[in-house]
């Protein structure tokens, strides 16, 4: 008994480290401060009529170019750190989060139901996929959430919307993309954003 005591506490702490969730905060694009050139960004445009919404999400241990094609699903090797992104009374718009370079991925959704908890499992999935390019502004999509009340269901969604939102991001933007270019936030091969962007002669 003696011996098994020590490895249960072992396995205690284990679990609660894992448990444990760095909370970061989204800020709007129009009250971000863009004088420190050395942060990078993560970009989306948040659609949710959910007070009290987050997302938990992990970076991924490997490198982008390792692990960005849509099918690969092994290999796959997190850090163990968990993080969760607030997006508690967001209104509708753009939002940006400081965010340190890599590969990562969204694998829960958490919203409340009828004030109940109720937590939604991304998984693997590659569209819940995202990249930070360091020193760039990274856009990942439109992340919608909503509640359909009359079937007691959550809806949620993460679009790759780069190429419909390109324009009125670099019209926001204006002068700003000086210091901080736009690049896809996507966490897998955009071949579409690539070559939209090859033919603006824009290097990504």
């Amino acid at each position: 008994m003696s011996i098994k005591r020590p490895l249960l506490l072992f396995i205690l702490m284990f679990l609660s480290f894992e448990s444990i969730s760095e909370e970061e905060k989204f800020v709007k694009l129009s009250d971000v401060n863009f004088d420190d050139t050395n942060t990078t960004f993560v970009m989306f445009y948040i659609d949710t009529n959910e007070n009290n919404a987050s997302f938990e999400y992990r970076k991924i241990s490997s490198n982008f170019d390792d692990y960005s094609a849509s099918g690969i699903t092994s290999k796959r090797k997190y850090t163990n750190s968990k993080r969760t992104a607030n997006l508690n009374n967001l209104q509708s718009d753009y939002y940006l989060m400081a965010i340190d370079p890599g590969l990562f991925q969204i694998h829960k959704i958490s919203v409340p139901l009828f004030d109940l908890p109720y937590k939604i499992e991304t998984g693997d999935q590659h569209p819940w996929r995202f990249k930070a390019q360091k020193g760039k502004i990274n856009y990942v999509g439109r992340l919608i959430i909503g509640e359909h009340r009359s079937t007691s269901t959550i809806s949620y969604e993460l679009i790759n919307s780069i190429a419909t939102d390109k324009s009125e991001i670099e019209k926001l933007l204006g002068e700003r993309l000086k210091k901080y270019p736009l690049g896809s936030g996507a966490g897998y091969q955009d071949e579409f954003y690539d070559e939209l962007t090859s033919a603006e002669g824009v290097k990504q």
